[in-house]
């Protein structure tokens, strides 16, 4: 950032505008980095709502010839700012010191960024590019207490790219890494590396949008130190954890969980997203198809080429799966077994699972 700018920057007056639902962190330039930064003359905003954290200043309203603007309802990890500002209201703003968000703070963050219907303008990571790769990395005790860290184990050492240090909680056999991707974003890939003196045998990979509810999204056991490497089902996802299962008591093997490094990773450009995602089957009226015993239409993305779903009572029916968020897609496969097949078909997208569009129809399908 310039030594002089802001995460959002204004000049002079602007009547009736409103700086609102922004997330913006680590903002540092060499006068000190500022978040919100209404410069010379900026007047009549409404800055409401807004949540900045890790920068010098929240606010730099830094001299009289700034007028008339309303702050309120904002919220900082910091209570630096200032406030020369002339005929301004300031009210209302939150400090976070223990870095716990309140929920409305967790509710922007979650809500900043592309709106969902331009989604597909958003750069798609690399599927080589660690998100993990040092971002915010905060352990906690099985009771949700923050862990206390051995000197020189902290669990940013768990995220810091380098193999040759980790992260080692004091205290408690059982604890918790988590690292914030800073948005929620497609992951596909999560790796796990753990020195060979300190490691756990059985763990846990659990992914969150929220940092709050989290789901369980691969149980690895029978581990033995080095790299874990774990192809997961596509999700959405801001906060990775990795949950330590065993060992949890004094001379057991591996002895304690040590992370050396966090990795996660966007979905591989053949990852399929469709995989073990949620699939349900409509007859052409729209009621919910009745499928043959043994043949649900979750078959069609379990990833075995030797099941499939088979609806029963009628010929013309229609199997969708919900990907679990917007995403940009390219391609669509679609596998028939040799004795039941469509000889023509539809395939149709959607972002709210209520209007769709023909992408592509089939026909002449053998």
């Amino acid at each position: 950032m310039l030594g002089d700018g802001g995460g959002i920057y204004t000049l002079s007056a602007q009547p009736n505008s409103t700086i609102s639902g922004n997330h913006l962190q680590n903002m540092y330039g060499s006068y000190g980095g500022w978040g919100i930064y209404p410069d010379e003359g900026s007047a009549y905003f409404t800055i409401t709502g807004n949540v900045v954290r890790e920068t010098g200043r929240w606010i730099s309203m830094w001299t009289g010839s700034i007028h008339d603007n309303i702050v309120q309802n904002n919220v900082s990890d910091t209570a630096e700012m200032a406030n020369a500002c002339t005929n301004c209201t300031v009210s209302g703003n939150t400090v976070v010191t223990n870095g716990v968000w309140p929920a409305g703070a967790q509710t922007i963050m979650n809500d900043a960024g592309i709106e969902a219907a331009y989604q597909d303008i958003k750069p798609i990571a690399a599927p080589n590019q660690n998100l993990a790769l040092n971002k915010t990395a905060t352990a906690y005790f099985s009771n949700g207490s923050t862990a206390t860290m051995f000197a020189g184990y902290e669990a940013a050492k768990a995220v810091d790219g380098k193999a040759s240090t980790y992260a080692l909680a004091n205290g408690q056999h059982i604890w918790q890494l988590q690292v914030d991707l800073g948005a929620a974003q497609s992951i596909g890939r999560i790796v796990v590396k753990m020195p060979a003196s300190l490691f756990a045998t059985a763990f846990d990979l659990k992914t969150s949008t929220d940092g709050t509810n989290f789901t369980t999204v691969k149980q690895v056991t029978g581990f033995s130190s080095g790299t874990s490497d774990n192809t997961i089902t596509v999700t959405n996802a801001r906060y990775v954890r990795v949950v330590a299962v065993a060992p949890h008591g004094p001379n057991q093997t591996g002895v304690e969980m040590a992370i050396s490094e966090l990795e996660v990773y966007a979905p591989t450009p053949n990852q399929n997203l469709a995989f073990n995602q949620a699939a349900t089957a409509y007859f052409a009226n729209g009621s919910t198809a009745t499928m043959w015993s043994g043949f649900e239409a979750p078959k069609a993305v379990d990833g075995n080429a030797a099941t499939y779903a088979l609806a029963n009572g009628q010929h013309v029916w229609q199997l969708q799966v919900d990907l679990g968020f917007i995403q940009t897609i390219g391609r669509i496969v679609v596998k028939m077994p040799s004795n039941l097949y469509a000889t023509a078909f539809d395939i149709k997208t959607s972002t709210d699972g209520v209007t769709f569009t023909t992408v592509k129809q089939v026909t002449g399908f053998a």
